[in-house]
């Protein structure tokens, strides 16, 4: 996801699949499963973990 100045990501929980394993619990960002994500020098994103399916032990990780 290319993502423009001053963004705010919706992170939910689902079971899905990508690169690393299958039909277990995958992070989503803005529906897409374990995007790769470009953030902008300067400007801000909010990564907002409110919905439900976020709780309670999801922790969101970022890795650079």
């Amino acid at each position: 996801l290319q993502e423009k100045a001053n963004t705010t990501l919706s992170i939910t929980v689902a079971t899905g699949n990508n690169a690393y394993s299958n039909s277990v619990n995958k992070f989503y960002v803005d529906g897409a499963v374990s995007p790769t994500i470009t953030l902008t020098t300067g400007s801000y994103t909010i990564f907002d973990q409110s919905d439900e399916t976020n709780a309670p032990n999801h922790y969101f990780h970022i890795y650079h």
